[in-house]
């Protein structure tokens, strides 16, 4: 990234530019960005950016990054990706909302005190072996039970 640009105030005539200190953390500047500059009697800076031209913001550490609030942190956003080699989720309470929902995974694991599923229409399990074992009772309760 660079330190200066060239910038034209809006107006002012095409050959009329200045050269402006950037005070905008993780800007990459393009043609057409408007700039939000403020000025001293011997210096100029931006220290805002409007409208399109936080297209990106990269934000990088060296080493771990940390992001914290007291509350809560929001997420907005049309789309959201999360890469990683791996991900680790610490909660006391997760809550998913979404239209649908699909998983895909080489194997999947999942323990827990107590499990219970609840599905308001057809729920089906395919598979090329199921088995299901218990310590105790085993209750399948239906009008019809079909075997085979």
């Amino acid at each position: 990234s660079c330190d200066v640009v060239w910038v034209r105030y809006h107006n002012a005539l095409a050959e009329e530019v200045v050269l402006v200190e950037l005070a905008v953390a993780q800007y990459e500047p393009a043609v057409g960005d408007w700039l939000l500059v403020t000025e001293t009697p011997t210096e100029r800076y931006a220290v805002g950016v409007l409208g399109a031209g936080r297209r990106r913001m990269t934000l990088e550490a060296p080493e771990e990054l940390y992001v914290r609030a007291a509350q809560r942190i929001v997420l907005d956003a049309p789309s959201v990706e999360v890469r990683a080699h791996a991900f680790a989720l610490d909660a006391s309470t997760v809550i998913e909302r979404s239209e649908s929902s699909h998983r895909i995974t080489g194997e999947a694991h999942q323990s827990s005190r107590r499990m219970r599923t609840l599905v308001e229409g057809d729920c089906e399990t395919v598979a090329g072996r199921v088995s299901i074992a218990a310590e105790e009772d085993t209750r399948i309760d239906g009008r019809r039970v079909l075997l085979g």
